[in-house]
């Protein structure tokens, strides 16, 4: 399911030109006629390091047959939640996503490109681990630098945190030319 995140015009256009790779230049004195390009990678991690700890990556709410469900588990299963979301800021992928695979597929559709070596701003698929209940889960984060990696720990604290970027078995690497 693919949620816009634009809820207005200016938002849209803002979206538009974001992805266009360039910004008009808004306000007081600035030439009006030049344009401003965003540093998408800086920009990327910045968020994604400013991410750390907010729980604002926990809860998604859908109404079903059983009445109301929080699908994310309050933080257990929103990795894919969390890495999604923000890529989509950033016109970096094509939804926002509950599931690993997914934001696996949208990576692979919005030009992201399988690589051997981490570098910041890629985002890391770890090998499927099994929970406690029996439940084979996958994980996703981003790679920051300095050998470290944010994700969102659905085991502990259920927030995104910072962690070794090989804390666990990496299974596949993903970088986006855009980010260049």
């Amino acid at each position: 399911m693919d949620y816009c995140l634009c809820s207005s015009v200016v938002e849209q256009r803002f979206h538009k030109a974001w992805a266009a790779g360039s910004i008009p230049a808004t306000g007081t004195n600035i030439d009006m006629d030049k344009k401003f390009y965003p540093l998408v990678l800086k920009n990327l991690i910045a968020f994604t390091e400013g991410s750390v700890g907010s729980e604002s990556f926990r809860n998604l709410y859908f109404e079903t047959p059983d009445g109301e469900k929080n699908i994310l588990r309050g933080g257990e299963l929103s990795c894919a939640f969390f890495v999604s979301s923000v890529l989509k800021i950033f016109s970096l992928i094509g939804g926002i996503h509950t599931t690993v695979s997914g934001a696996q597929k949208d990576l692979i559709e919005s030009g992201w490109e399988e690589i051997k070596k981490p570098r910041p701003g890629v985002i890391i698929l770890w090998t499927p681990q099994i929970k406690e209940n029996g439940e084979s889960h996958r994980h996703l984060g981003f790679y920051v630098g300095d050998n470290q990696a944010v994700h969102n720990d659905g085991d502990k604290r259920k927030v995104p945190v910072v962690d070794l970027w090989n804390y666990r078995p990496v299974e596949k690497i993903y970088w986006n030319k855009k980010l260049e």
